[in-house]
């Protein structure tokens, strides 16, 4: 046998002992926020290359370890207080589909600025998911030999970029804060009826010919009509756009395209009591707790920063004064049977659920009106109305839709003795065997699940002997297939049986209770009690009410369990 020579065996002792490279799969990680230096070195253009250049550099100087971009996430425009970031989150969904495992940020900022959060990434989530991490100018590297010693050095860094962010958010109230003593005006859209300009540095609003005239027609019409629905027919009739869609579309009145979102009471109400309109700012009225907190908070109404005119009035001094007495009347009379209810007591809304506007399908709405006599009495009186009915916004419900509780009793009860009377002529005694015939049911269910649990144990015992009888003879491979099909097509539908009558049992009890509580409710009615909540929830299921006073009603009842039959 010959010899290998020495220089050929160490060469294959060497290539035995190269050490295997391990391969970081590398995210690149960049963020600027919209309030953040646009300077050229906090760019993510360049940021991504100094993360790329030290990544280069690391594959120079390492030969065990090795690192591969797999993608370069870029959160533009997105605050480092909060991680509700789009790239952030495709590259947490990237880490957790173990496609990267290793994330390198140009340093701590970057990443984020909120201490406790950065924290729990780095020390608790970061470790779990086998990921590590680099903040390249902080030279912070979880994977690196003695960072432990750098723990320190990165608590302090990550603290102070948490007080940075607190300290631009405590910089951004006190400068709103000062806008507002100036009688800037700091809101997002102008409001309704004006436009805003800038003046010496001032935000100053000035009237908008396009819907200064919606303003005047708002004002005008409540003045004639005394009413917030008046206006709001007036409005929706001529398809002016509210308030909202006029700020997102710019557009005044209805395009045509899509649904035409008319006005309501409450945006009526609300130009109609702005000091807006009287030449007034009143300015701080929300504010937000912190940086980009999206939940603003109301403020004390000491703390409000009142402006007086501050701009020019779309309405007339005069026409603000003739509304203001409207409002005064119209509160005035709320108030007013405010304090007649409490006389009358608590009214229970009694076809709370049931009932809803045979046009549209909307639940309809109760309304409590106090009727006051010549002799200094009073009373309550009871409506249901469709929230839509009758509005010139609402193509399918044109017509107005209100029923008066009196005239609906006058009308539902009749029609329930009648859908009754079937029963109600020996419902107590139906209501007494009730037990019994659940009873004779229940024996009755059990004796056939007995029966076809051992049909069903019969075929599925002929299944598994099948096959023998054929290997016997008794049976021949032409017939096999053949029984086999029937046989389990008789299994199934015996399965199926057995299934629903089990069903059925189970919830015997239950249709046993409804049943008392059909008959119970129909027995109280025919004995004269008046219709209560008890007896609506219990039999009805739907009211529908339509135009003209006509109602079709819906009940959960069946014949054959009012009858006992289970």
């Amino acid at each position: 046998m010959g010899r290998i020579s020495k220089r050929h065996a160490s060469g294959t002792a060497a290539q035995k002992t190269d050490p295997v490279r391990k391969v970081y799969k590398t995210a690149v990680y960049a963020r600027l926020s919209s309030d953040a230096d646009t300077r050229k070195n906090e760019s993510i253009e360049v940021q991504v290359a100094i993360i790329k250049d030290f990544i280069r550099k690391f594959n120079e100087e390492h030969d065990g370890e090795r690192m591969e971009v797999y993608d370069v996430y870029n959160d533009l425009g997105k605050s480092g207080t909060n991680f509700e970031r789009d790239e952030f989150a495709r590259l947490m969904q990237d880490i957790r589909m173990r496609e990267v495992n290793c994330l390198i940020c140009k340093d701590l900022s970057r990443f984020g600025r909120e201490y406790m959060d950065v924290g729990d990434y780095i020390e608790k989530i970061f470790p779990f998911l086998g990921v590590r991490f680099i903040a390249v100018s902080d030279g912070f590297d979880t994977g690196a030999d003695g960072n432990r010693a750098k723990e320190l050095g990165f608590e302090i860094k990550n603290l102070t970029n948490d007080m940075y962010a607190k300290d631009i958010s405590a910089k951004l109230k006190i400068s709103h804060r000062q806008r507002r003593e100036r009688g800037h005006y700091i809101g997002g859209y102008a409001p309704y009826g004006y436009r805003t300009v800038m003046e010496d540095g001032v935000r100053k609003l000035y009237p908008n010919e396009e819907t200064r005239k919606i303003v005047e027609l708002i004002y005008s019409t409540f003045i004639q009509v005394k009413s917030y629905a008046g206006v709001m027919n007036e409005l929706n009739s001529r398809k002016v756009n509210s308030i909202n869609v006029y700020d997102r579309t710019g557009e005044v009145y209805y395009s045509g395209q899509g649904k035409y979102t008319g006005w309501n009471a409450v945006g009526i109400k609300a130009v109609l009591t702005s000091e807006i309109y009287r030449g007034n700012l009143v300015l701080g009225k929300r504010e937000n707790r912190k940086l980009r907190d999206t939940n603003a908070r109301w403020t004390k109404e000491e703390e409000w920063v009142w402006h007086y005119g501050t701009h020019d009035r779309i309405v007339p001094e005069d026409t603000i004064e003739k509304a203001d007495a409207v409002l005064k009347e119209i509160t005035e009379r709320m108030e007013a049977r405010k304090k007649k209810m409490p006389e009358h007591g608590e009214v229970e809304n009694l076809f709370d659920g049931v009932i809803f506007c045979g046009v549209c399908g909307r639940a309809m709405v109760r309304g409590l009106h106090c009727r006051e006599h010549a002799d200094g009495t009073s009373r309550i009186l009871e409506t249901y109305g469709c929230p839509k009915g009758g509005r010139s916004d609402n193509d399918n419900c044109s017509l107005p839709n209100n029923l008066a509780k009196l005239k609906l009793m006058e009308i539902l009860v009749p029609l329930m003795k009648n859908e009754f009377s079937l029963y109600l002529s020996d419902g107590k005694e139906l209501l007494a065997g009730v037990d019994g015939v659940a009873d004779g049911a229940r024996k009755e269910y059990e004796k056939e699940i007995r029966s076809l649990k051992q049909r069903c144990m019969g075929y599925r015992e002929k299944l598994d002997s099948l096959y023998l009888s054929m290997w016997k003879g008794e049976i021949t491979k032409e017939q096999y297939p053949e029984i086999r099909k029937g046989t389990e097509e008789q299994c199934r539908k015996a399965e199926e049986r057995l299934a629903e009558q089990e069903k059925r049992l189970s919830g015997l009890e239950k249709k046993a209770k409804q049943c008392k509580r059909y008959l119970r409710a129909a027995v109280r009615l025919n004995d004269g009690e008046a219709l209560d909540r008890e007896m609506v929830q219990t039999l009805i299921r739907r009211i529908d009410v339509f135009p003209g006073r006509r109602i079709e009603v819906s009940f959960k009842y069946s014949a054959g369990l009012m009858k006992g039959g289970f």
